[in-house]
């Protein structure tokens, strides 16, 4: 084995020795899986691979591939479809001002549409978890951690203007870039059939993960 194929393997998430028995079966979901989220891989792989590509957009990319992976493999409403449509949305649309023009009235109501979606605030802890038994590990406080990620998603999409990035504020967005990343990959290996404890098996030999491990103990809102 050549030093950059070890390299290669220490990197890896998966080792293949303590997933041997169960590689054959998830070649056989991996089509499945690449259909169904492909452009959840494709936002992952610009932002962890792209030569050229800015932390911010790095930053942005994930946050859009954790939203686009929950809205497909998790509840997608806060309440049920049907209690929404008839109780919640004749309601709204009744609340509306009557001397509102037809533009902002079809507006307004195309919006509402979306308002039983959960947040990403929401969306990332429902990610975190369900890897709770290998992020807990970490000792960081989930709650803040996905709270401060989605903050930071809205303060970079709906503000206009923004002081320069500081030293401290490119360590932290590093650190949710690694995070996002790291429920990616979990999420995806899940899908394929992995055991959490084979996985939590894994990381243990995976020097690439075990040590992004430590670095998000150091860089994350830590449990109080």
């Amino acid at each position: 084995v050549k030093a950059s194929e070890r390299h290669a393997q220490l990197d890896s998430l998966l080792c293949y020795p303590q997933i041997r028995g169960l590689f054959p079966s998830m070649l056989k979901r991996w089509p499945d899986i690449f259909q169904e989220e492909e452009t959840t891989l494709q936002l992952y792989l610009s932002a962890r691979y792209s030569e050229r590509q800015f932390l911010t957009s790095s930053f942005l990319a994930l946050t859009k591939a954790c939203e686009i992976l929950h809205r497909r493999r998790y509840r997608n409403t806060l309440l049920r479809r049907n209690e929404f449509e008839e109780m919640v949305l004749p309601q709204l649309a009744n609340a509306l001002p009557k001397d509102l023009s037809r533009d902002a009235r079809a507006t307004l109501q195309a919006k509402m549409q979306f308002l039983n979606e959960p947040s990403l605030r929401k969306r990332l802890l429902t990610l975190s978890k369900a890897h709770s038994d290998i992020l807990d590990s970490l000792h960081v406080d989930l709650k803040r951690t996905c709270t401060q990620i989605a903050s930071e998603r809205n303060t970079m999409t709906h503000h206009t203007a923004r002081e320069p990035t500081k030293h401290d504020e490119i360590s932290r967005l590093s650190g949710f870039c690694e995070y996002l990343s790291t429920l990616i990959e979990l999420e995806l290996v899940s899908a394929a059939g992995v055991p959490s404890d084979v996985i939590k098996a894994c990381t243990r030999f995976s020097h690439g993960f075990s040590t992004r491990l430590q670095y998000l103990s150091t860089q994350l809102p830590r449990t109080r």
